[in-house]
């Protein structure tokens, strides 16, 4: 069995949380949700993630805020992030990389087009056979 990277999206719009969610759930991936910047800051508490995919415009806080907010905690301090954005919207860039970003993808945003970079950036996958797993959950 592969075990595919843990993505957490941090998104304020349901359709693009629900698209980038399914996408990646049926390209194999883990993924967890997020419609607020607190609400990422609580799921950090508590799981582990490889990859977190945000929108840097997010309703509660400012995006480049939650990234700096997740940089602060040691698990979190070198793991990829990418910025959903759009195309035009390039002048924010310099300060999202200051703040964290590692990674951008224009929107709209095409579903191979995710499935590659969140697979470029993403830890390689973790093959696990049977007796393996047995002795992880026995």
């Amino acid at each position: 069995m592969i075990v595919k990277s843990k993505v957490l999206i941090i998104d304020s719009g349901e359709s693009t949380r629900s698209f980038m969610r399914f996408i990646l759930i049926n390209a194999g991936f883990r993924v967890s949700i997020a419609r607020t910047g607190q609400k990422a800051l609580e799921l950090a508490d508590e799981e582990m993630f490889d990859v977190i995919l945000i929108d840097p415009r997010l309703s509660d806080m400012e995006g480049v805020e939650c990234i700096r907010q997740l940089r602060l905690i040691k698990a979190f301090e070198s793991i990829p992030i990418l910025a959903v954005s759009q195309p035009h919207n390039t002048a924010n860039r310099e300060e999202e990389a200051a703040a964290g970003v590692t990674h951008w993808i224009d929107q709209p945003v095409a579903p191979h087009k995710l499935i590659d970079v969140i697979t470029e950036i993403s830890p390689d996958p973790e093959v696990f056979d049977d007796d393996m797993v047995n002795n992880l959950i026995g």
